[in-house]
């Protein structure tokens, strides 16, 4: 049972890297909108013409489809994140279990021990870090709504 705890803790921190990869390549493109929608927005000034309305209507759709698959890659995060903290306290009550059985202390069982206490608690760490990060693009999406709107 201790390996299978293990094993999903595992998982959940590999399966969080790859969303942290594709996280990574879409907050690039909402930074690439958001300069590129303040940028014609100082070009333009207050000479609005029906094919800058259009461009940047255009450049909206294109964000907000962004943000809905961007939203979506920071939930998966954060259930990894559940999964590991889950996956972890099953794992240290099956950890004293064992302790008890075999009458050790928690020295002779160090391995075990060693990613309860420092591995897997890395990986939750890890995955707090990318979402603080990543959650700045969804404020950037909103700056970018918010200033398209009152222009």
């Amino acid at each position: 049972m201790q390996r299978h705890y293990r094993t999903k803790i595992i998982k959940a921190f590999h399966n969080s890297r790859q969303i942290h990869r594709i996280l990574f390549d879409f907050y690039r493109q909402v930074e690439d909108n958001v300069n590129w929608l303040q940028q014609r927005i100082d070009e333009l000034d207050s000479t609005l013409t029906t094919a800058n309305l259009q461009e940047f209507k255009d450049e909206l759709k294109k964000l907000l489809k962004t943000a809905l698959t961007y939203t979506q890659g920071l939930t998966k995060l954060e259930d990894y994140s559940n999964t590991i903290a889950i996956n972890l306290n099953n794992y240290v009550k099956n950890l004293y279990q064992i302790y008890a059985k075999v009458e050790s202390d928690e020295e002779e069982l160090s391995i075990l021990n060693h990613f309860s206490r420092k591995t897997a608690p890395y990986m939750r760490s890890q995955i707090a870090g990318d979402l603080g990060y990543f959650r700045h693009g969804t404020g950037l999406i909103e700056q970018a709504i918010a200033s398209s709107e009152g222009e």
